[in-house]
């Protein structure tokens, strides 16, 4: 979620980050490499859903509250 609002050095320790984070994981037994990329689809998908959805929903305020909307 906040990839957009960081620059390149932080985004490169995010992903080194989510890289250490799946070898560990997967190293020590903890979890499938199938079940670390199926959680970064989920993440994903709960990332840009709920930016969709927000981006819907603030088009249809700004609709609303123009004067050539119609319905006010």
């Amino acid at each position: 979620f906040s990839w957009s609002l960081v620059g390149w050095r932080v985004r490169l320790l995010l992903v080194t980050y989510i890289a250490a984070m799946t070898f560990t994981l997967t190293y020590g037994g903890e979890h499938y490499v199938v079940d670390a990329l199926i959680g970064w689809v989920y993440a994903a998908v709960a990332v840009y859903g709920v930016a969709w959805v927000l981006r819907r929903r603030a088009g249809g305020r700004a609709r609303e509250l123009s004067p050539s909307g119609g319905t006010v």
